[in-house]
């Protein structure tokens, strides 16, 4: 089937559906506001209980505990790049950028610039978050997977975290030059961002603890998170059309929601087909369309879960033994 007749497919698929499901597009300020608030006050209550009781397992304890609420603050910084987090662009934007995207060390417009290629490229010669390298072809053996990821726990996910910012970030030229290209005059919010930043740590002597608790979380164990997650929604799939080139997992642990599937982004799929739906409702969104859609219950590629399950989990279709 040629590319023409697959997106005319996936447009029929997407305007049959849209009236069943276009009222969950509706969006809730409050929501997004309680898990943007949510995250920084687990933040905060980490650092102040290992700050209060100095037991070196309660710091590492607090370290990994942030380092996954960095990764809830990137996955609703991902939620401000599509709009969903207020329905004013000037909030969105602002909300987005200054407790999530900037404290994280990226900024949501340039985000934006390259994530929106990816939804439109899917997993293709030109979606540039598609990694055609060794380490991202799955299946691979247990071996290789735990060489080619764990890895990332012993620090190498810097090289990630640095890639990261030097892309998504206006504190780098490259940065700097596209940024004033989407916006003239945006990068001085941002450096107004870190200047106070700055200003704030520098006054009460915070450095030691902005180091321990920020940047080590965001740059060696947040990357680890991130990698595992985009294994879990683009890789180890068939790729023959939209709906088996992304995964669903729709019944993560307790634990993998914390760490891996926070804020419903497991439910990958779902945001694919229908950018649109905030992530508060895509686990209704997934019900309609599964009841409701003979195309999507025999095509759309689901999980149960990351890692637990006996059978039907991610695991299991990326690792061959």
């Amino acid at each position: 089937m040629g590319c023409k007749e697959v997106e005319g497919e996936l447009d029929a698929f997407r305007k049959s559906n849209w009236k069943r499901i276009s009222k969950y597009s509706e969006l809730n300020t409050i929501k997004s506001g309680i898990a943007i608030t949510s995250a920084w006050l687990c933040i905060s209550f980490s650092i102040f209980l290992a700050e209060s009781f100095e037991l070196w397992p309660l710091k590492i304890l607090a370290v990994i505990v942030i380092s996954a609420k960095q990764h809830s603050l990137y996955i609703l910084m991902h939620e401000g790049v599509h709009k969903r987090l207020a329905r004013r662009d000037l909030i969105n934007e602002l909300v987005s950028d200054f407790f999530t995207a900037f404290p994280l060390l990226i900024s949501t417009k340039l985000y934006r610039f390259r994530h929106l290629k990816h939804h439109k490229n899917l997993n293709n010669g030109m979606d540039p978050d598609f990694i055609d390298l060794p380490d991202w072809k799955y299946p691979m053996s247990s071996k290789k997977f735990l060489k080619f990821n764990f890895k990332y726990l012993l620090g190498y996910g810097v090289v990630d975290a640095i890639w990261s910012i030097r892309t998504f970030s206006g504190l780098t030229f490259q940065g700097f030059c596209l940024q004033n290209r989407i916006s003239r005059g945006y990068w001085s919010f941002q450096l107004l961002f870190y200047f106070f930043t700055f200003l704030l740590v520098s006054h009460f002597n915070l450095w030691n603890m902005f180091f321990a608790y920020w940047l080590v979380p965001l740059f060696v164990i947040f990357p680890f998170w991130l990698r595992i997650r985009n294994i879990s929604e683009h890789y180890g799939v068939p790729q023959k059309n939209e709906f088996n080139s992304t995964r669903n997992i729709i019944s993560p642990t307790l634990t993998e929601r914390f760490f891996v599937g926070p804020l419903n982004v497991s439910y990958h799929l779902d945001h694919h087909l229908f950018p649109a739906i905030p992530f508060y409702n895509l686990p209704k969104v997934h019900r309609v369309l599964f009841d409701s859609s003979d195309v999507y219950r025999k095509q759309s590629h689901i999980c149960l879960t990351y890692f637990s399950s006996k059978e039907k989990s991610l695991i299991k279709e990326v690792i061959n033994e």
